[in-house]
Protein backbone atom coordinates (compact mmCIF):
# COMPACT_ATOMS: atom_id res chain seq x y z
CA UNK A 1 0.00 0.00 0.00
CA UNK A 2 2.83 2.28 0.76
CA UNK A 3 4.05 1.71 -2.72
CA UNK A 4 0.70 2.64 -4.21
CA UNK A 5 0.47 5.80 -2.12
CA UNK A 6 3.99 6.74 -2.99
CA UNK A 7 3.28 6.08 -6.64
CA UNK A 8 0.04 8.13 -6.53
CA UNK A 9 1.73 11.07 -4.80
CA UNK A 10 4.55 10.95 -7.32
CA UNK A 11 2.07 10.93 -10.22
CA UNK A 12 0.04 13.69 -8.58
CA UNK A 13 3.16 15.83 -8.29
CA UNK A 14 4.02 15.28 -11.92
CA UNK A 15 0.45 16.08 -12.93
CA UNK A 16 0.51 19.37 -10.99
CA UNK A 17 3.91 20.26 -12.42
CA UNK A 18 2.68 19.57 -15.97
CA UNK A 19 -0.31 21.89 -15.50
CA UNK A 20 1.87 24.47 -13.85
CA UNK A 21 4.08 24.68 -16.93
CA UNK A 22 1.05 25.06 -19.20
CA UNK A 23 -0.51 27.71 -17.01
CA UNK A 24 2.68 29.72 -16.71
CA UNK A 25 3.52 29.48 -20.45
CA UNK A 26 0.04 30.43 -21.72
CA UNK A 27 0.25 34.17 -20.85
CA UNK A 28 3.75 34.41 -22.31
CA UNK A 29 2.54 32.75 -25.50
CA UNK A 30 -0.45 35.11 -25.70
CA UNK A 31 1.82 38.13 -25.24
CA UNK A 32 4.22 36.85 -27.90
CA UNK A 33 1.34 36.10 -30.28
CA UNK A 34 -0.16 39.56 -29.67
CA UNK A 35 3.22 41.17 -30.35
CA UNK A 36 3.59 39.19 -33.59
CA UNK A 37 0.11 40.25 -34.71
CA UNK A 38 0.91 43.89 -33.94
CA UNK A 39 4.20 43.65 -35.84
CA UNK A 40 2.42 41.96 -38.75
CA UNK A 41 -0.19 44.73 -38.93
CA UNK A 42 2.54 47.36 -38.80
CA UNK A 43 4.40 45.60 -41.62
CA UNK A 44 1.19 45.40 -43.67
CA UNK A 45 0.61 49.14 -43.19
CA UNK A 46 4.19 49.92 -44.24
CA UNK A 47 3.77 47.67 -47.29
CA UNK A 48 0.51 49.43 -48.23
CA UNK A 49 2.21 52.83 -47.89
CA UNK A 50 5.10 51.61 -50.06
CA UNK A 51 2.63 50.27 -52.63
CA UNK A 52 0.84 53.63 -52.84
CA UNK A 53 4.18 55.42 -53.20
CA UNK A 54 5.34 53.08 -55.97
CA UNK A 55 1.96 53.34 -57.71
CA UNK A 56 2.07 57.14 -57.72
CA UNK A 57 5.66 57.09 -58.98
CA UNK A 58 4.71 54.71 -61.80
CA UNK A 59 1.91 57.08 -62.83
CA UNK A 60 4.37 60.01 -62.81
CA UNK A 61 6.89 58.07 -64.92
CA UNK A 62 4.16 57.13 -67.42
CA UNK A 63 3.12 60.79 -67.68
CA UNK A 64 6.73 61.88 -68.21
CA UNK A 65 7.19 59.19 -70.88
CA UNK A 66 4.02 60.39 -72.62
CA UNK A 67 5.26 63.99 -72.55
CA UNK A 68 8.66 62.93 -73.90
CA UNK A 69 6.91 61.01 -76.67
CA UNK A 70 4.83 64.07 -77.50
CA UNK A 71 7.92 66.29 -77.57
CA UNK A 72 9.77 63.90 -79.88
CA UNK A 73 6.79 63.68 -82.20
CA UNK A 74 6.36 67.46 -82.25
CA UNK A 75 10.09 67.93 -82.90
CA UNK A 76 9.86 65.55 -85.87
CA UNK A 77 6.85 67.45 -87.23
CA UNK A 78 8.68 70.78 -86.95
CA UNK A 79 11.65 69.32 -88.85
CA UNK A 80 9.36 68.04 -91.62
CA UNK A 81 7.59 71.38 -91.81
CA UNK A 82 10.91 73.24 -92.16
CA UNK A 83 12.06 70.82 -94.87
CA UNK A 84 8.79 71.37 -96.74
CA UNK A 85 9.20 75.16 -96.55
CA UNK A 86 12.78 74.95 -97.83
CA UNK A 87 11.67 72.69 -100.69
CA UNK A 88 8.82 75.11 -101.50
CA UNK A 89 11.29 78.00 -101.63
CA UNK A 90 13.51 76.02 -103.99
CA UNK A 91 10.44 75.23 -106.13
CA UNK A 92 9.56 78.92 -106.27
CA UNK A 93 12.99 79.63 -107.76
CA UNK A 94 12.78 76.73 -110.23
CA UNK A 95 9.25 77.59 -111.43
CA UNK A 96 10.58 80.73 -113.06
CA UNK A 97 12.48 78.59 -115.54
CA UNK A 98 9.38 76.59 -116.62
CA UNK A 99 8.25 77.69 -120.08
CA UNK A 100 4.75 76.18 -119.91
CA UNK A 101 2.61 78.61 -117.90
CA UNK A 102 -0.10 76.06 -117.01
CA UNK A 103 2.52 73.63 -115.62
CA UNK A 104 4.05 76.41 -113.54
CA UNK A 105 0.62 77.45 -112.23
CA UNK A 106 -0.38 73.88 -111.34
CA UNK A 107 2.95 73.33 -109.61
CA UNK A 108 2.59 76.51 -107.58
CA UNK A 109 -1.05 75.64 -106.76
CA UNK A 110 -0.11 72.14 -105.64
CA UNK A 111 2.73 73.41 -103.43
CA UNK A 112 0.46 76.13 -102.06
CA UNK A 113 -2.23 73.54 -101.17
CA UNK A 114 0.33 71.34 -99.45
CA UNK A 115 1.71 74.29 -97.46
CA UNK A 116 -1.86 75.23 -96.48
CA UNK A 117 -2.52 71.67 -95.23
CA UNK A 118 0.75 71.71 -93.25
CA UNK A 119 -0.25 75.08 -91.78
CA UNK A 120 -3.66 73.70 -90.76
CA UNK A 121 -2.01 70.70 -89.12
CA UNK A 122 0.33 73.03 -87.25
CA UNK A 123 -2.65 74.99 -85.93
CA UNK A 124 -4.28 71.75 -84.79
CA UNK A 125 -1.06 70.70 -83.06
CA UNK A 126 -1.06 74.00 -81.17
CA UNK A 127 -4.62 73.31 -80.03
CA UNK A 128 -3.87 69.70 -79.09
CA UNK A 129 -0.87 70.66 -76.99
CA UNK A 130 -2.62 73.55 -75.23
CA UNK A 131 -3.60 72.55 -71.71
CA UNK A 132 -7.34 72.27 -71.28
CA UNK A 133 -8.26 72.95 -74.93
CA UNK A 134 -9.24 69.33 -75.49
CA UNK A 135 -10.25 67.16 -72.57
CA UNK A 136 -8.35 63.99 -73.47
CA UNK A 137 -5.90 61.48 -72.10
CA UNK A 138 -2.23 61.43 -73.05
CA UNK A 139 -2.81 58.45 -75.34
CA UNK A 140 -5.62 60.22 -77.20
CA UNK A 141 -3.43 63.31 -77.49
CA UNK A 142 -0.52 61.27 -78.90
CA UNK A 143 -2.88 59.52 -81.34
CA UNK A 144 -4.08 62.88 -82.64
CA UNK A 145 -0.51 64.15 -82.88
CA UNK A 146 0.45 61.05 -84.88
CA UNK A 147 -2.46 61.67 -87.24
CA UNK A 148 -1.34 65.26 -87.80
CA UNK A 149 2.23 64.00 -88.24
CA UNK A 150 1.05 61.73 -91.05
CA UNK A 151 -0.68 64.67 -92.74
CA UNK A 152 2.44 66.84 -92.48
CA UNK A 153 4.64 63.99 -93.71
CA UNK A 154 2.51 63.26 -96.75
CA UNK A 155 2.34 66.92 -97.81
CA UNK A 156 6.06 67.41 -97.20
CA UNK A 157 6.73 64.37 -99.45
CA UNK A 158 4.49 65.88 -102.16
CA UNK A 159 6.44 69.13 -102.08
CA UNK A 160 9.78 67.28 -102.19
CA UNK A 161 8.61 65.16 -105.11
CA UNK A 162 7.63 68.34 -107.01
CA UNK A 163 11.10 69.72 -106.35
CA UNK A 164 12.68 66.49 -107.54
CA UNK A 165 10.64 66.60 -110.73
CA UNK A 166 11.62 70.24 -111.37
CA UNK A 167 15.30 69.49 -110.81
CA UNK A 168 15.16 66.75 -113.42
CA UNK A 169 13.38 68.81 -116.11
Amino acid sequence: MKKIMLLLSFMWGNLLHAQMITVTEAPATDILLGQQITDGLTNIQVAMDNYELVKSNVEKVEKVNAYIGQLKLISDMIDKQQEAIQAAQAIQKKVKSIKNVSTAKSTIQSVSNSLEAINNSTKMINKITTNGFFNMSDKERIDMLEKENQIISSHARRIKSKLYILKNL
